[in-house]
């Protein structure tokens, strides 16, 4: 396998590894890794709603995650790739995906969690565009000095 596929592979698995294990708190803490598998899930749930809540800072803390553990895979990505589409298109189709394989795994997936992974990545997208083109700009005005002084 190259080593151009073994990259997002890595990635991918990291954040397929902490987002589907039966217990966060004990892959955090004991480093324990397991998961419980349902063969006839419930989708039912996908699209229901929840509020967020000051008074459960466990759940903003969990959602947190998601967006975090989304920017730093779209980092990732990124590194492997040096490629802003395809890093956008893997941590959108990733970010779906888990969400949508979650409840094989006795977990809900949900609708409002994916556009929670998709910001994390768009954050880093944006990011990047915004560097790049001041970088760009930069090194335009930089040449632009540069021939007034000639």
């Amino acid at each position: 396998m190259r080593a151009s596929t073994i990259c997002p592979i890595r990635a991918l698995a990291i954040t397929g590894i902490e987002t589907l294990t039966k217990s966060f708190r004990g892959l955090i803490t004991t480093g324990e890794v397991s998961f419980s598998v349902i063969p006839e899930p419930n989708f039912t749930k996908f699209f229901d709603l929840y509020q967020f809540s000051l008074s459960n800072p466990q759940l903003l803390f969990q959602k947190a995650g998601h967006f975090l553990a989304f920017l730093l895979l779209a980092f990732l990505l990124f590194a492997c790739f040096n490629h802003i589409l395809k890093t956008t298109l893997y941590g959108l189709a990733f970010g779906l995906a888990l969400e949508m394989i979650q409840p094989f795994f006795d977990r809900g997936g949900r609708m409002l969690d994916v556009l929670i992974n998709w910001s994390g990545v768009f954050l880093f997208v944006l990011a990047y565009l915004l560097i790049s083109r001041s970088i760009l700009i930069l090194e335009y005005l930089k040449e632009t000095r540069l021939s007034e002084k000639t």
